[in-house]
């Protein structure tokens, strides 16, 4: 662009915003620097507008407002279900603090115990029948809640 602007620019830029330049506008455009400059630029940023129109996707609201709708219910059970999986580890923290209690409180018992089965046929309900009782029943919950909390993870 030079230092003192074409008289004609304004003239060219209405004629641009309206409905094209006239013939002599064109012409006096093709040798005038400012002109040229000024014709150029509007015709790329309105190449670039038809461009950005043509990509721009169209969004169904429909469909925003079920996924928002489906992302809030997700998040609702997800906090309504934090107290029963919190519940579920703490029970099988207590079923496995009451198992290394019933090891440090009937250790050599167990260990005979198990010795007698490794040994021979055996009954598992002998003379520590209700001991028995206990350590698989603490077994079995422990194992179901591992194997739950795993399968949710």
């Amino acid at each position: 662009m030079s230092a003192s602007p074409c008289p004609r620019s304004d003239e060219l830029l209405v004629a641009l915003q309206a409905k094209g330049p006239s013939e002599d506008l064109s012409r006096h455009a093709e040798g005038c620097l400012d002109c040229s400059d000024l014709l150029l630029v509007h015709q790329q940023l309105a190449f670039d507008a038809r461009e950005l129109a043509a990509e721009q996707p169209s969004f169904d609201a429909r469909a925003l407002w079920w996924m928002a709708r489906l992302e809030g219910r997700e998040e609702r059970a997800r906090r309504a279900t934090w107290t029963i999986h919190l519940c579920e580890r703490l029970g099988l923290a207590f079923a496995l603090g009451l198992l290394l209690l019933g090891f440090q409180w009937q250790g050599p018992a167990l260990l005979r115990w198990m010795l007698q089965v490794l040994d021979g046929p055996s009954s598992l309900v002998d003379s520590h029948g209700a001991f028995t009782a206990f350590i698989l029943v603490t077994l079995a919950v422990a194992a179901l809640g591992l194997a739950d909390s795993h399968s949710e993870t």
